[in-house]
């Protein structure tokens, strides 16, 4: 069950720059996700209060319950796609104390102490 330690771990969220914009970009999806299913059920439900628009308000809460499954899917696919991206913890040269020498990280950038203690300490 390797898939379960990989996914579902809220530190993925912001594990780096590309973990940030997927986690952004499914917030924004799982957010119009909800922001539909609420609003058909509210017109849904004030379509049955007369008897000429009920089927209407029928079809409604069908089309607002296909939108509450679909949010459980939204966070799975989130998840897959998180899951699949390199974590930076996890390249040998960003670990804590993998700086060159002269005090710069493996990317030519000046590191500060205290991102090298953010690194090391989480």
């Amino acid at each position: 069950m390797a898939f379960v330690g990989n996914a579902f771990n809220a530190g993925k969220f912001t594990a780096s720059a590309a973990h940030r914009a997927i986690y952004r970009r499914y917030e924004i999806a799982y957010t119009s996700i909800d922001l539909l299913a609420g609003f058909t059920f509210l017109i849904g439900s004030i379509l049955f209060f007369w008897k000429a628009t009920e089927t209407a308000a029928i079809w409604l809460f069908v089309v607002g319950s296909l939108f509450f499954f679909l949010r459980p899917l939204a966070r799975i696919a989130r998840e897959l796609e998180l899951a699949r991206l390199p974590v930076p913890e996890d390249d040998d040269a960003r670990r804590p104390g993998a700086e060159d020498v002269d005090g710069s990280d493996h990317d030519g950038r000046q590191a500060s102490d205290r991102d090298r203690a953010r690194r090391a300490y989480g």
